[in-house]
């Protein structure tokens, strides 16, 4: 039974790496003349297929009508949550954000948020190795969302006004 476990821990785990970055590279494709919740409504749509199609694999002990009966105001709030995550990401992509940093920002700016929350509200404990951790996690951020101005030459200019500018330009993101 264990060796069950171990797969459940790390195949779920792998399941949700492999959806995160398709959705993120098939997000990115949208095309802009798509109305965003349009866009939305139809990813939705194939969810609900997708879901009744798997959801006879799912059922654990009792009924369909239990299961729905055991359903309260938190589906709601993760479906806001979720509705805000999808139209950020969707915008994010066509303001001009690149796949490869966009999402790594957010990610971060995430795990660090959730991180408090789990010091704070939740009690979890932070060892200084994941201080560490969370402190490198906020350089790269910087290092990632800098932007300094480009010379003539191609070359970077690395001046005071370039730095202030760049860190201007990573907090209005």
């Amino acid at each position: 039974m264990l060796e069950k476990e171990y797969f459940i821990f790390y195949a779920s785990a792998v399941t949700a790496i492999v959806g995160t970055v398709g959705y993120h590279m098939l997000m990115k494709k949208i095309p802009e003349n798509v109305n965003p919740l349009i866009s939305i409504l139809g990813i939705y749509v194939a969810i609900v297929i997708l879901s009744s199609l798997m959801l006879p694999f799912f059922i654990g002990s009792g009924t369909l009508l239990t299961s729905l009966k055991q359903m309260s105001w938190i589906q709601v709030g993760i479906a806001g949550c979720i509705l805000m995550m999808e139209v950020g990401f969707l915008l994010m992509y066509r303001s001009g954000w690149n796949l490869s940093t966009g999402n790594i920002v957010t990610g971060v700016a995430i795990n660090i948020a959730l991180g408090f929350i789990g010091v704070v509200f939740l009690k979890e404990g932070l060892s200084a190795l994941n201080i560490a951790g969370i402190l490198l996690c906020i350089t790269g951020v910087a290092l990632i969302g800098y932007r300094g101005t480009e010379s003539t030459t191609g070359q970077a200019v690395t001046n005071d006004a370039a730095i202030v500018e760049a860190a201007t330009v990573s907090v209005r993101k």
